[in-house]
């Protein structure tokens, strides 16, 4: 991120800002499950109220599959304001928290839809580089992880607005309220600097939902499988340059943020038509239960393409909706990562 961008932003985010004391309006509308943030030493997630823990069987129903590339989830719990560190167990799809800490997000809560509406998004993001210390002001303590919004979902529902991270309290500053911050999500610097050692750029999500639920280990393989296959029965029709197959996998309310369905359909139709042969395959897909929505699934992975006339790979971003006969369909296709 270039200086000047991270000196606006910094100038901008610290306009008004309450750096201590509780802000009497916010507190008023989300008193439940109200915590702090404080400077104490860091804490298991055992000895952290305010969640549901897992039996030994049971995973983050969100956290469907991720590839071997993340070894670490940040699932922020905006209803508690409780942020928890996911590590892999093993080699399988069971994540464990491994620490869990209070955070401040939005003065007006969380669902962020508009451009300075105080509000922390929901939704899933990456984080791309740590901003240190040395480049930023006092107002973001030791250092900051910029999240991905707007994503792609975000655009495509025309939420805006931009800055949104994850980064430290002023040095000076023992305590914050839950809702006390411009939308970003603020943690203590202790914790920030432990968590350093633990978050990859480009291989951490974050998961920014009202509440983390958990799910039978049994129960989510069941669903990852049935999503594997029906991913894998997609990229094989459009192998097979079977356009009206194809099609079958798009939901009636599909847009890639330029074409809607019937000018998908249409686009599709006369590539096919210039195409002698094809192989799509995908590597490193990750699946994920988007929270906030209902049976919205957000998906990432690596893809390859040739045919006779073009070859390309890059990350490509799918959303499925359940649709007709109750099958998962495709509602948003585009490029990149979320």
């Amino acid at each position: 991120m270039k200086k000047s961008l991270i000196k606006k932003l910094c100038l901008l985010a610290a306009v008004g800002a309450v750096f201590s004391g509780s802000g009497p309006a916010a507190d008023a509308q989300e008193t439940v499950g109200a915590s702090s943030i404080n400077m104490g030493d860091l804490v298991s997630v055992d000895s952290l109220a305010g969640s549901e823990m897992p039996d030994s069987d049971r995973v983050p129903a969100s956290l469907l599959q991720l590839s071997s590339q993340f070894s670490s989830v940040l699932w922020i719990e905006l209803e508690s304001g409780v942020l928890h560190l996911l590590h892999r167990q093993g080699n399988d799809h069971t994540w464990r928290p491994v620490l869990s800490r209070p955070v401040s997000i939005g003065k007006a809560g969380s669902g962020k839809q508009l451009e300075g509406d105080n509000k922390t998004p929901i939704g899933i993001y990456s984080v791309y580089e740590f901003i240190g210390d040395e480049k930023l002001i006092d107002f973001y303590g030791v250092g900051a992880f910029p999240l991905s919004y707007p994503n792609a979902w975000d655009r495509l529902l025309r939420r805006t607005g931009s800055g949104i991270w994850l980064h430290g309290l002023p040095k000076s500053v023992v305590n914050r309220p839950r809702l006390d911050s411009e939308g970003c999500v603020v943690i203590d610097n202790k914790t920030l600097e432990w968590m350093k050692r633990h978050i990859e750029p480009e291989h951490t999500r974050v998961v920014l939902g009202r509440k983390m639920r958990w799910a039978s280990a049994a129960k989510n393989q069941l669903l990852r499988t049935s999503l594997n296959q029906r991913f894998k029965d997609w990229l094989r029709v459009w192998s097979a340059l079977d356009t009206d197959a194809y099609l079958n996998f798009y939901h009636p309310d599909f847009t890639n943020g330029k074409k809607d369905f019937a000018q998908w359909a249409r686009y599709k139709r006369a590539v096919n038509r210039s195409k002698q042969w094809a192989k799509v395959s995908a590597q490193d897909v990750n699946f994920f239960m988007y929270p906030g929505e209902s049976e919205l699934l957000a998906m990432e992975y690596r893809q390859s393409y040739s045919s006779n006339n073009f070859r390309h790979t890059g990350y490509k971003v799918l959303f499925w909706r359940r649709g007709a006969n109750d099958e998962w369909q495709i509602i948003y296709e585009g490029s990149g990562r979320l």
